[in-house]
């Protein structure tokens, strides 16, 4: 199973022009440093939109649980305290068509009950594409630790597994909250972090294979 991985969006991140949102390797990586500059003194740990930033110490660590997909490129960070050289632009090789694993899709009442309307609806606009992948036959069960998204905008996915363990790892409660150092959604709230609705995706993922 497979969570959407997300990159906090920042307004006055300024990177040079890369798009590494495809899943397809690079023959060669731009010479480090990337200069990049934005308003925050303490950025989030995953920022950034097309070509994602990931602190040091989030890739070492999906490295050391065996991603071997990573390409990555040390970026100097300016923003209004300092440079800072802990971030990377990473390249996520390689993406995982939403067919793979879309009908293993955990049921809408692990939600908080103020999101299940929302999941319900996204299930009853794809259940026709549902159905027609049901009837496929069904394609290799994904493996890698962290991909693209073959269809829509290619966000980026994480094993639910290692989810979990990024999530034990990053994201510390203090004071009766969550600091959410890293973040994760289901795929059926797409939505609002791509633009593209689940029900498209489903329906991209139930086309006719060529």
């Amino acid at each position: 199973m497979y969570d959407l991985l997300l990159p906090r969006h920042v307004r006055s991140l300024e990177l040079a022009a890369l798009d590494w949102s495809t899943g397809r390797p690079l023959d060669r990586l731009p010479a480090a440093p990337i200069e990049a500059s934005c308003a925050l003194a303490d950025p989030p740990l995953l920022l950034g939109a097309s070509t994602p930033l990931f602190h040091r110490s989030v890739l070492d660590f999906l490295r050391g649980l065996g991603a071997g997909n990573l390409q990555s490129v040390q970026v100097a960070l300016r923003t209004p305290v300092a440079v800072l050289d802990d971030w990377h632009a990473v390249n996520v090789v390689g993406t995982i068509p939403l067919a793979s694993f879309v009908l293993e899709l955990p049921p809408v009442g692990i939600f908080a009950q103020r999101r299940q309307p929302a999941a319900r609806a996204a299930m009853a606009a794809s259940a026709a594409s549902a159905a027609a992948i049901a009837r496929a036959a069904p394609l290799p069960r994904p493996t890698a630790l962290v991909a693209r998204l073959a269809e829509g905008r290619h966000p980026l996915l994480i094993r639910s597994d290692v989810m979990g363990q990024l999530d034990a790892r990053f994201n510390r409660e203090g004071n009766g909250a969550t600091a959410h150092r890293v973040r994760f959604d289901d795929l059926r709230f797409c939505d609002l972090y791509t633009g593209v609705r689940f029900e498209a995706l489903m329906a991209e993922a139930a086309a006719p294979r060529t």
